[in-house]
């Protein structure tokens, strides 16, 4: 990440494979705490051609306490 990235706290993006892979630190989460994932929210750009469309995405949550990081799947729902 350059300065800005870093001084707006913007998540790291990268192409891996055929999928883009977001990462952010959290640094120490209070624990059964409600907490956003990313500082600054994250964006999306959609043409006229995902109206209506959904996007699959994995979400894995790595820490120290965690044997097994956690995943779900989410969906990306894109309005009409």
């Amino acid at each position: 990440m350059n300065f800005n990235t870093q001084r707006l706290k913007y998540p790291e993006v990268k192409r891996v494979g055929g999928t883009y892979e977001i990462r952010q630190p959290l640094g120490k989460l209070p624990h059964k705490i409600a907490t956003d994932l990313f500082v600054t929210a994250m964006r999306v750009y959609a043409d006229s051609r995902m109206a209506g469309k959904q996007l699959p995405a994995t979400v894995t949550i790595y820490g120290k306490n965690l044997p097994v990081p956690l995943e779900k799947e989410i969906l990306i729902l894109f309005g009409e």
